[in-house]
């Protein structure tokens, strides 16, 4: 009988092969695949690191430095004010009036941050979670109340980005966001994002929407006032409240909600808030709208500003430019000219120092931009003739010397001769008369006679020594009848010379420009030269008060 003895110790007992070890390879298996799957992980996000490392480098390339953002400037209207300070335009691609964080309501700060980014003053710039959530619901096309963009970024974008809707911009977002938590202050970005934002209707900035929809600084907006601008944040045409009323009051209703949900407000100042009436005073914020004296403005732009300054500054720069326009004597002026059945131009000059008070080019500057008074190059007539007269009297002539008022003719040379005969307004002769006296009644023969004698050549002299610039002065008899071509702007000067006892003055309409920062770029006093003796000028000057008093002047 055969018996089973145990295994020896030291001796494993025998099995059929792959049974007991099997286990063992499966595990052994199975933890190569996991090694191997986590060695590929591994190696994806290595992967993945290097290329976002690199497409973020790459991508940064053209963002502004640290020192370029923190030397950033909004645009900021230029304002032109007249010899009071008081505004006559603005000048601007975006109106906008930067104001300090202290200057703005509370209740606009509150509303802006319940409206677009409530924890603000939390997060360092992003939130991960809201990019996401934005990310998945703009992949469903179910849309987001408020998006994934936080003040920074708004602020990131609307400063140094467009508003592409592409997955490169947004990276550009997030990378200035941070670097802008960095280098400013949660209140700083605060101001700067109010300053910058646009809520319609041409208002760039909270304190010029404050003005534009309510006739009021921004730091006297109440809380039904705020919720309603910053319900226009994320929609401006859509809840504007003087297009929309309907859509606006809803906003307001959400910003105030919102406001209450983050115990900010109570439910009665919530319900008081939309309850309380709203009174809307739409300012104007278009260049063309907001303009005291257009033609006058307008010369300044295209002949001062624009040529030393660039558009740029101009427009973008937040300049000062204090003029020598008097509101009220151009207001009168635009009253005279709307008496008018034609065209004409008004200018209205200080004698003694060539400061523009008044300058209208015009009947209306929206239908014709040609400025009469210092493009329109007319024939003066008559009121030509006391050039004339200053040149004899400073060739020696006097007031009481005779000339004679009769029939003249000058045989013309040419292929077509023929005899130019001048004759009075009335058709009528005096015989010899004073030149005092030819003036006072605008006598045409006497004035002719005048400049045979005196000599056409010296009459140009005079008439360039007394500011007349104009190309189209003929050296020739015609003068006397008034035949240049001359700008009311350039008789304007000329006249001056008899009120400012012969000094000629050079037209001034700038007193002072300032930059954004309140430098003064410059100053610009009166000029004067002497154009004509003071005897001379007079004298003129006493004749013509008898030409209004007993003679042909109106």
């Amino acid at each position: 009988m055969a018996r089973l003895s145990d295994p020896q110790p030291g001796k494993g007992t025998s099995y059929p092969e792959g049974k007991k070890q099997r286990p063992k390879k499966k595990r052994s298996l199975l933890k190569s695949l996991f090694l191997l799957l986590l060695l590929a992980l591994l190696l994806a996000g290595a992967v993945l690191s290097v290329f976002v490392a690199l497409y973020l480098r790459d991508i940064s390339k053209d963002l502004p430095t640290a020192t370029e953002m923190l030397a950033h400037k909004a645009n900021v209207a230029s304002v032109i004010y007249d010899r009071e300070g008081e505004p006559v335009a603005r000048l601007f691609t975006e109106n906008r009036q930067p104001v300090s964080l202290r200057q703005i309501s509370p209740w606009i700060i509150k509303a802006t941050l319940a409206a677009e980014d409530s924890s603000f003053y939390q997060h360092g710039g992003i939130r991960l979670l809201s990019i996401a959530r934005a990310f998945v619901e703009n992949l469903t096309n179910r849309g987001v109340k408020q998006g994934g963009s936080t003040i920074t970024q708004q602020l990131a974008r609307n400063l140094f980005l467009t508003q592409d809707r592409t997955l490169e911009r947004k990276a550009k977002e997030v990378i200035l966001s941070v670097r802008m938590e960095q280098l400013f202050t949660k209140d700083r970005i605060m101001e700067m994002y109010l300053n910058t934002i646009y809520f319609g209707h041409g208002a760039w900035g909270v304190d010029t929407a404050s003005r534009t929809y309510f006739g009021k600084p921004s730091a006297e907006v109440t809380l039904s006032e705020a919720a309603i601008l910053a319900g226009l944040i994320a929609a401006p045409g859509r809840y504007s409240p003087l297009s929309n009323l309907e859509n606006s009051k809803r906003r307001q209703k959400y910003v105030l909600d919102r406001l209450l949900t983050l115990g900010w407000i109570s439910e009665r100042e919530r319900d008081e808030a939309y309850n309380a009436e709203l009174v809307f005073k739409h300012v104007p914020n278009k260049v063309q709208e907001f303009n005291k004296a257009p033609y006058f403005v307008a010369h300044l732009l295209f002949n001062e500003l624009l040529p030393r300054y660039g558009p740029d500054l101009v427009y973008s720069g937040g300049m000062e430019i204090h003029t020598t326009l008097d509101l009220k004597m151009q207001e009168a002026a635009e009253k005279a000219m709307e008496g008018l059945k034609s065209q004409g131009a008004i200018v209205g000059m200080d004698p003694e120092t060539g400061e523009v008070l008044a300058m209208v080019g015009g009947h209306d500057f929206a239908v014709s931009k040609f400025n009469r008074a210092t493009q329109a190059f007319r024939q003066p007539g008559s009121g030509f003739k006391p050039v004339v007269y200053a040149a004899a009297f400073e060739a020696g002539l006097l007031p009481t010397d005779h000339f004679l008022d009769a029939r003249i003719a000058y045989e013309k040379k040419g292929p077509k001769m023929s005899v130019w005969a001048p004759d009075n307004y009335d058709g009528k002769f005096r015989g010899e008369v004073t030149l005092e006296y030819a003036l006072v009644h605008s006598l045409n023969t006497v004035a002719v006679r005048l400049i045979d004698y005196v000599g056409a050549k010296n009459i140009l002299s005079v008439a360039r020594n007394l500011g007349i610039t104009s190309p189209h002065v003929p050296a020739d008899l015609s003068l006397a009848l008034g035949s240049a071509s001359i700008t009311p702007l350039e008789m304007a000067v000329a006249f001056s010379a008899f009120a400012n006892n012969g000094m000629t003055v050079t037209p001034l309409m700038i007193r002072e420009v300032r930059s954004g920062n309140g430098d003064v770029l410059e100053r610009r006093s009166p000029v004067a030269t002497r154009g004509l003796s003071a005897e001379t000028a007079v004298t003129v000057r006493s004749m013509l008060i008898d030409v209004v008093r007993a003679g042909t002047g109106t």
